[in-house]
């Protein structure tokens, strides 16, 4: 190993050290020394792939500290230096972020554009077999995107369920893609979409595929979601009817439109913080979807509780899993 590549190796560690500690202490003072092993990383010789790697990396540093200029200029230098981005996972991440820099500027159609080219661009760099998850965390950005914005963009809700269902095609274990669903089912407003039912399966399903964290917001609104909907509704032969309503609930169904708002938001420009768990050592096991290290984690909840996963460091920005034998 060349000491450029020992620079880096020794800057994804701490990567993944951030990744793994909700302290934002822990974030101020290994952000720093991250930047400063990945800019002495590139004085030396790397290969153009691991050069990408790099400023990917500081792009990944950039998007925490807020500073959305140089995430653009850090993705624009890894474009130079690899076009395929290292990984498909990677370039998929590479371009949702620079969408979602766009999106928080208030450029909506520049981050519809971006996620739609980045599309684009998978299928001509990778095969279907390798970037399918890729694929699916697309369709699902472009989803919530279109979520988001649905008062402001013609057909936003039909276009938001057809790139949903596109990203089930793709890969049908992307969790984001089930708490979007479970969202467009579960308004009233959208009358074309709306079905309880339905949204309770996506919110289960959402829970399922995911693992429950502190500052897991995005679960969160699912379990609350997916309570309120199981206290207002029920399944009569065959059909979903509402139940009487206290004044308090009318009053939450309301203000409920904002949570989807807040679930974007939280989601899109602050990492969200896994807790660090000590029990939790490390595998041989590389992530089946980034290459990552894993470690090994027992599902609290769901239909898989009591079972073992190598679950990758990098969670939640990457959900990568594979069932211990």
């Amino acid at each position: 190993m060349s000491n450029g590549e020992a620079l880096l190796s020794e800057a994804e560690d701490l990567v993944i050290k951030v990744l793994s500690d909700d302290a934002d202490v822990v974030h101020e003072m290994l952000d720093p020394v991250i930047l400063s092993k990945l800019d002495s990383a590139l004085e030396l010789e790397l290969s153009s792939s691991d050069m990408a790697y790099a400023h990917l990396l500081r792009k990944d540093v950039y998007m925490r500290m807020g500073r959305f200029d140089d995430v653009e200029q850090e993705i624009e230098m890894a474009t130079k230096f690899d076009k395929k981005l290292h990984h498909p996972w990677f370039y998929a991440q590479a371009w949702v972020d620079l969408a979602k820099v766009h999106n928080e500027r208030g450029q909506i159609f520049n981050a519809i554009k971006i996620l739609q080219s980045s599309l684009e661009g998978l299928h001509e760099l990778y095969s279907l077999h390798e970037s399918s998850t890729a694929i699916a965390h697309i369709c699902a950005e472009l989803g919530g995107t279109y979520l988001e914005h649905r008062k402001e963009i013609d057909l936003a809700d039909e276009k938001c369920y057809e790139y949903l269902q596109r990203a089930i095609q793709s890969d049908p274990e992307w969790p984001d893609t089930y708490l979007y669903l479970g969202v467009l089912y579960e308004y009233e407003e959208i009358e074309l979409f709306f079905n309880p039912e339905k949204a309770i399966e996506c919110y289960k399903r959402y829970l399922d595929l995911t693992w429950s964290y502190e500052n897991d917001e995005r679960r969160k609104v699912a379990e609350e979601s997916l309570s309120w909907l199981v206290s207002n509704f029920t399944t009569m032969d065959g059909r979903t009817l509402r139940k009487d309503l206290l004044q308090e609930n009318k009053k939450e169904e309301k203000e409920k439109p904002t949570r989807v708002e807040q679930l974007r938001k939280r989601g899109s420009l602050q990492r969200q913080e896994i807790a660090s768990d000590p029990s939790n050592a490390s595998t041989d096991i590389r992530c089946p979807i980034c290459g990552s290290e894993t470690t090994i984690r027992t599902a609290k909840q769901g239909s898989n509780v009591g079972r073992k996963f190598h679950v990758c460091t990098r969670y939640p920005e990457c959900k990568g899993k594979i069932a211990v034998e």
